[in-house]
């Protein structure tokens, strides 16, 4: 979680935070905007930190990023 938590604190200094974005199934998630990476979409289940960054298609990332979610165990 504190991984999560320092990478949300990051984007909100040095680049946007989508703070309307919500959690998925009861998992933390957060959705931004890094000043050098571009889109940037996390999800925390667990002790697994997933993402993805520099993608167009944000529907398409999401659904993969909950496809991942689905199949951890």
């Amino acid at each position: 979680m504190s991984a999560l938590k320092a990478h949300k604190d990051y984007l909100s200094q040095k680049g946007k935070v989508d703070r309307a974005f919500p959690a998925w199934s009861g998992h933390m998630a957060l959705k931004g905007e890094d000043p050098y990476k571009g889109l940037i979409l996390s999800v925390q289940k667990d002790s697994y930190l997933l993402g993805a960054v520099g993608f167009d298609a944000v529907e398409r990332v999401e659904n993969r990023l909950k496809e991942l979610v689905r199949n951890l165990k």
